[in-house]
């Protein structure tokens, strides 16, 4: 009898552990991406992933995203893999990579944004676009003399329709503000001093 009933306790504990979980929805990141017809660079990106709660998007010229579904301009006509990294609701990650063929940038003035000296780290600058939200770019080098070519590798370069912007950076205790003015054909040097 005992026997019996050790056997049938020990069979109640077996099928307790036995239970199944509930699965965790599995990542699958995709995405898919349109442009505008004519001569304005502009790109939007949407997000086609299963499961995803969090997305990191870089676009091939030095521009990131953590929105959505983000916008995006390129300045100039080529070739760019864009990443988007998608987290789930368990925290995986999973990124997947398309290659663009950008064919509609359309001629613009630049500006290109850079340093003397070493801020310590990567300095984010914000450009106010008022047709796009922002446009984003980062300055990873410095130049301590002379001045740097627009599209120079470590500097941040936009190009931007004829007209008038605003401007913000950062980079741990620096800041900087202001306005700028692009031309068409020009190429404009911003100078954040340290």
């Amino acid at each position: 009898m005992l026997l019996r009933l050790l056997a049938i306790v020990s069979t109640l504990f077996l099928m307790a552990g036995c239970q199944q979980k509930e699965a965790t929805p599995k990542l699958a990141t995709n995405f898919s991406y349109s442009s505008e017809a004519c001569c304005s660079g502009q790109y939007f990106f949407k997000d086609e992933s299963a499961n995803a709660t969090r997305y990191d998007w870089s676009f091939g010229d030095g521009g990131k995203s953590t929105l959505k579904d983000p916008p995006h301009y390129y300045n100039k006509n080529g070739s760019y893999p864009v990443t988007l990294t998608a987290t789930g609701v368990d925290g995986s990650e999973q990124s997947l990579i398309r290659q663009i063929n950008v064919e509609n940038a359309p001629y613009k003035g630049s500006i290109v944004f850079w340093t003397n000296a070493n801020a310590g780290s990567a300095i984010e600058v914000v450009i106010k676009y008022p047709s796009a939200g922002n446009i984003v770019g980062y300055i990873n080098s410095y130049l301590p003399s002379g001045t740097p070519s627009c599209d120079q590798s470590g500097f941040f370069t936009v190009s931007l329709p004829e007209g008038s912007y605003n401007y913000t950076a950062k980079a741990g205790k620096y800041t900087w503000e202001g306005t700028f003015n692009t031309a068409v054909g020009s190429c404009l040097n911003k100078k954040l001093i340290l």
